[in-house]
């Protein structure tokens, strides 16, 4: 038990355990203290402008970081790692995520409404997916990008001329919304995918569906 209880504390500290107590800890007070400030951007609506909440963007940073946490200084090493460690990795991401759904759910429903509690529960969810397949595609410590990228159309084109948001502007939707839902559920398995595609297992694959050897 003693030993078990080690490793995991060695996989905690390389995976910058303290830095992202703290990060999450930054992220849920801007949520609570500065979440309804009003942001004017730019939008393709008649008015030409859109007024956004900022905690309507505050969900990508907790993605940002939950993803961003499997970065380690022990990289290199960890991309030939055995099934067990694979198995730490996957308990880290299901713990940290859902750490991070309870910290947004729960500042949300306190400092504004269990309706808007669901919905950024919800944008995390697909901003989470992305984020893990950022980290796969570009490194862990780069997993806000493909997130980030999506702040564009949903800022710009999420809502037409007379302000209703489009089925697929998952932060303007109500919580009841199926198709936001949907892609919540897509998000996530593309996401999951992405953490199972390892560079020893997409090698693996490879040496498998190459050509076979000549006698």
């Amino acid at each position: 038990m003693s030993d078990r209880i080690a490793t995991v504390w060695r996989y905690a500290r390389v995976h910058h355990a303290y830095g992202l107590a703290v990060g999450l800890a930054l992220v849920t007070a801007c949520d609570a203290l500065f979440g309804s400030i009003n942001i004017s951007i730019p939008a393709g609506n008649a008015a030409g402008v859109a007024v956004v909440p900022f905690r309507r963007e505050l969900p990508i940073a907790f993605a940002a970081l939950a993803a961003g946490s499997l970065h380690s200084v022990m990289a290199d090493m960890e991309r030939a790692a055995s099934k067990t460690f694979r198995t730490y990795e996957v308990t880290h991401v299901v713990v940290v995520s859902a750490v991070t759904v309870v910290l947004l759910g729960s500042a949300e429903a306190i400092f504004t409404t269990t309706e808007l509690a669901v919905v950024m529960m919800r944008a995390l969810l697909i901003w989470l997916g992305l984020a893990l397949l950022s980290g796969r595609i570009f490194g862990w410590m780069l997993s806000w990008i493909l997130p980030v990228l999506t702040i564009f159309p949903l800022t710009y084109y999420g809502a037409g001329d007379l302000g209703r948001h489009r089925w697929w502007d998952w932060t303007g939707q109500s919580s009841a919304s199926l198709p936001c839902w949907l892609l919540a559920v897509v998000s996530m398995a593309i996401g999951a995918v992405a953490l199972g595609l390892t560079p020893w297992r997409m090698r693996g694959r490879r040496s498998t569906t190459g050509r076979p050897s000549r006698m």
